[in-house]
């Protein structure tokens, strides 16, 4: 007597939906600290700095905002898998079990 075919494997799943925060990255929407980071760095650049440490300062300043505005933008990272523990050599597991 023939075998009926196998079922084909079911289909994946329904799909989890994504985290907010990455729709606000896909869409491009701006969160509030990024539009307070924007306003204070556009204010930073607008003022001008009479004496070399003022801009100095200033000039930090924007470099903070900036930075601070690229790690928003950023898609966090993956955390890295743990190191492999050292696996020992073969004199090593050759004399483990001797005795001295």
């Amino acid at each position: 007597m023939p075998e009926p075919p196998p079922a084909p494997p079911p289909g994946p799943g329904p799909q989890p939906e994504p985290p907010p925060a990455a729709g606000i990255v896909v869409n491009a929407a701006k969160s509030e600290r990024e539009i307070e980071l924007e306003a204070e760095l556009e204010k930073e650049r607008q003022a001008h700095a009479t004496t070399a440490a003022e801009k100095k300062a200033r000039e930090q300043r924007i470099s903070e905002l900036e930075d601070e505005r690229r790690r928003l933008l950023e898609a966090p990272k993956p955390p890295s898998p743990a190191p492999k523990p050292r696996r020992k050599g073969v004199m090593e597991r050759f004399f483990e079990g001797s005795e001295d």
